[in-house]
């Protein structure tokens, strides 16, 4: 997740950085991946 946010090219949406965890071949729960993009953003 946090690789994902601070990439050269960084998620800007919560939605947007779900489908590329899931696209990276990540799984986890809606409610697991929320709390980490909470962490990343604070």
């Amino acid at each position: 997740m946090d690789e994902i946010q601070h990439s050269e090219t960084p998620a800007l949406s919560y939605r947007e950085m779900a489908a590329r965890f899931r696209a990276a071949g990540h799984s986890a729960s809606e409610v697991r991946l929320r709390q980490a993009w909470k962490r990343v953003v604070a």
